[in-house]
């Protein structure tokens, strides 16, 4: 089912949140977009994995022993 937005903030509030799949312009609303509800929610979780894990490496993997120590400990 088409995901439908009711003004030109949510359509902006999209676009920030979407990979693709929102281009070109959008003047009358409402609107159905070519995607589900679902789409915007997986970017979502996505940007913040990446960002989450980037935030990690840059705080706890300085080395490759660093790692190492923290895979032994996981799996432990």
């Amino acid at each position: 089912m088409p995901m439908t937005i009711e003004t030109a903030a949510d359509l902006e509030t999209i676009r920030n949140v979407t990979l693709y799949g929102v281009e070109g312009e959008i003047n009358s609303f409402p609107q159905n977009l070519p995607f589900s509800q679902l789409y915007p929610l997986c970017c979502k979780y996505i940007q913040n994995f990446v960002s989450e894990y980037y935030m990690f490496s840059s705080e706890y993997m300085h080395s490759q022993h660093d790692v190492d120590e923290i895979l032994r400990k996981v799996s432990i």
